[in-house]
Order: structure tokens, then sequence, then C-alpha cells
């Protein structure tokens, strides 16, 4: 399994992830709705089936360019027990978080849906 950027191709596998078949959803254009607002989107591949994704962007209500948040928009796992999933989401949160630093955002907003130990 290997830990990697989504890229275009894998929109298609992140909407069947998902269940997000909608026309106007957001994982048809990963590359302008995360990439394009300053964020993210990190899948789990296994030998071309995506295990798992996390995708965070910039909020787009921000005003000020001092106090810029990213927020964690998606995230989910197949296929993996309870506990694999957990360390996989805390290898991508720490992805987000990293990435997060380097771009200067003020704070990184996680849903409380997300199932990881963050201490």
């Amino acid at each position: 399994m290997q830990m990697r950027f989504a890229v275009k191709q894998d929109e298609k596998a992140l909407r069947q992830l998902f269940d997000d078949q909608t026309p106007q959803s957001d994982l048809r254009n990963v590359e302008d709705n995360y990439f394009g607002q300053e964020g993210l989107f990190v899948v789990l591949d296994d030998q071309g089936e995506l295990k798992a994704a996390m995708g965070a962007s910039r909020d787009a209500t921000d005003t000020d360019p001092l106090h810029t948040r990213l927020i964690l928009r998606r995230h989910k796992t197949l296929g993996l027990d309870k506990e694999a999933a957990r360390a996989i989401m805390a290898r991508m949160l720490d992805v987000c978080l990293i990435h997060a630093r380097e771009m200067d955002f003020a704070s990184l907003i996680v849903p409380d849906s997300l199932d990881v130990d963050l201490t």
C-alpha cells in the first residue's frame, strides 16, 4: 500500500469511495476544488484500489489573510479494520498538519466525525 497525493485519474475512484455521484460533487475536479484552494487530497492506494482518502482546502469564508483556516472536508476508509483505519487516518492527518504549517494556515479545522486520537 502506498500513501500519495490524489491525481485527476483518481476522481472516479474517489466518487465511488465516498459514494458521491452527484453532478456538482467537489470530487469531480479535485485539482481545482482542493489543490487549487491551497489544499490537498491524500489517498491510500492498494494496487490501484483506493482504501482511504482525506481532503482539506482553505476556508472560502476567510477574509483576513493572516488568519486563514484549512478545513478537513472529507475523510473515509474502506476495507480496513478499525485499528488500521485509525492509524491510516492519523498518518493522513499528520500530512494535513504539515501542509497547514508549510502554507502558513492559522489553524486546521477537524470534524468531530474523525475518529483519531489527537493527543
